[in-house]
C-alpha cells in the first residue's frame, strides 16, 4: 500500500507521538509498503527538506515553521507543500496524527479530500488544567477539529479509557476503535544487554523516571515520596520548564544523595538506565498523560512500573496492580512511597512483575503487531 502519514514533528524531536510515528512508519516500510511522512521541521526557518526512502526507511518531508503560538507551529507553506507531496507520492490513504492544527488545511485540499482518512487521536487538546488562553483558543479550534473527525473514515484511540472519556470523540462513536501504541524493541534496546551483578542485601532501590519536566508529570510528588524512602535513589531523565523548580525542591528537601537529574539522553544511554534501575515510576497527575509510551519501554526491559490511577488515562489500562506493576492515587506522595517501599522489600515479586510485563509487551505492544492491525484497517477502508 501507499501510505502518507501527516504528523506534527519527527525525531530527533523528543516526544512519544513522534517516536511512535517513526516506529510505525519504519515497520510499515520494512514489510514493503511505500510510506511517506509529512511533518513540520522542529527548527524555525529551516527550508523544506526531503529524505528519500530506502528499503527500511520511509520518505521524510519536513516543511518549514516560523515559530509557535500556544504550542502550534506557524507554517504557512504546510498546505502547498502537502498538496505537492500528495501529487508526487500518490498515496492511497492519509494517516493523520492529531493534535496538529496545521492538519486543518486538509479540509480545503481537493486532493486530500479524495482519499480515505485515518485519524490517530493521540490526545485531547483541552484538559481540566488547560490555561485560560488554551480554553479561549479551543473555542476557535473545536469546529475545525470536529470537521476533521466527521470527514474521517476511521478514528483511532490509544486505549479504551481514553476513548470513553474524550469529549471530542464522543460525537463519533461508530467511527472510533482502539489500537494501542507500540514501540520498536530494537530502538529501545539498541545494543546487547548484559545482566547486572546481583544486588547486595539491603541495597538501595534504584528508581527511574523519564519524561518532560512539566507539571502534569507529577515529579514534585515523587520527590516528596523520596523523603520517606531513605534507602532509595531516583534518576530523573528529561528536560523542561520545571527543571529549575525541581532542582530547588531537591535542595529544599536535602535530597542531593538520593536524586539525580540527567537531562535528555541518547537511546543507548537511556537503555542503560533502564537496565540499571529496579523499577520505573510515572507519577502523572492528569489526563494529559494519555498513554505513557515510557511504560512500554520499561516493559520491554522487564522492569515493573508504578503509575497513578488518572481517570481516562491509558496508564492504568496498561498497568495492572500486582501483575506488571503497581497503581496508586495521583498527587499522593505517601501512596507513591508505599508502593516503592513494597518493591524495595519484595525483590522476588518485583522481578516477577517485570517478567510478566515483558511477556505482555511481546504479545501485544511490539510495533510489528501494531502495524499488522493497521494493515487490516487500511485494507478494509480501501476495499470499501
Amino acid at each position: 500500500m501507499k501510505i502518507l502519514h501527516i504528523g506534527k514533528y519527527y525525531p530527533p524531536y523528543h516526544g512519544g507521538m513522534e517516536y511512535f510515528l517513526r516506529d510505525l512508519a519504519v515497520a510499515q516500510q520494512r514489510v514493503g509498503h511505500q510510506v511517506t511522512l509529512f511533518v513540520h521541521h522542529h527548527h524555525n526557518r529551516t527550508p523544506r527538506q526531503q529524505e528519500s526512502a530506502t528499503a527500511t526507511t520511509p520518505t521524510l518531508i519536513r516543511t518549514p515553521q516560523y515559530g509557535r503560538l500556544l504550542f502550534t507551529p506557524i507554517s504557512p507553506l504546510f498546505g502547498p507543500h502537502l498538496a505537492s507531496a500528495i501529487q508526487q507520492h500518490t498515496p492511497q490513504l492519509l494517516h493523520i496524527h492529531l493534535p496538529n492544527p496545521s492538519a486543518f488545511v486538509l479540509l480545503a485540499l481537493p486532493a486530500a479530500r479524495a482519499l480515505p482518512w485515518v485519524i490517530h487521536w493521540h490526545a485531547d487538546v483541552l484538559t481540566p488544567q488547560s490555561s485560560p488562553a488554551i480554553r479561549h483558543a479551543y473555542r476557535l479550534y473545536r469546529p475545525f477539529e470536529q470537521a476533521l473527525l466527521r470527514r474521517a473514515q476511521r478514528i483511532i484511540a490509544t486505549s479504551p479509557p481514553y476513548l470513553a472519556t474524550s469529549s471530542a470523540l464522543a460525537p463519533h462513536p461508530h467511527r472510533c476503535q482502539v489500537i494501542p501504541l507500540g514501540i520498536d524493541r530494537q530502538r529501545v534496546t539498541p545494543h546487547p544487554v548484559f545482566p547486572l551483578p546481583a544486588d547486595p542485601p539491603g541495597g538501595p532501590l534504584r528508581i527511574l523516571a523519564i519524561g518532560r519536566l512539566t507539571y502534569y508529570k507529577g515529579f514534585t510528588h515523587l520527590l516528596q515520596a523520596l523523603t520517606r524512602l531513605p534507602h532509595a535513589h531516583l534518576t530523573l531523565v528529561g528536560e523542561g520548564e520545571q527543571e529549575g523548580a525541581l532542582r530547588a525542591q531537591i535542595d529544599n528537601l536535602a535530597l542531593h544523595q538520593q536524586a539525580t537529574l540527567l537531562g535528555s539522553l541518547a537511546p543507548f544511554a537511556l537503555a542503560e538506565q533502564m537496565e540499571q534501575c529496579h523499577c520505573l515510576c510515572l507519577p502523572s497527575i492528569e489526563r494529559t498523560e494519555a498513554f505513557g509510551m515510557v511504560l512500554l519501554e520499561a516493559m520491554a526491559h522487564a522492569r515493573p512500573v508504578i503509575v497513578t490511577e488518572v481517570v481516562g488515562s491509558g496508564m492504568s489500562w496498561l498497568v495492572k496492580s500486582g501483575e506488571n506493576g503497581l497503581r496508586c492515587p495521583p498527587g499522593d506522595p505517601a501512596a507513591l512511597a508505599q508502593a516503592l517501599a513494597y518493591l524495595a522489600d519484595h525483590p522476588a515479586q518485583r522481578s516477577a512483575m517485570g517478567e510478566r510485563g515483558a511477556q505482555q509487551f511481546a504479545a501485544h505492544f511490539q510495533i510489528e503487531r501494531i502495524a499488522e492491525q493497521f494493515d487490516r484497517l487500511y485494507q478494509q477502508l480501501l476495499n470499501a
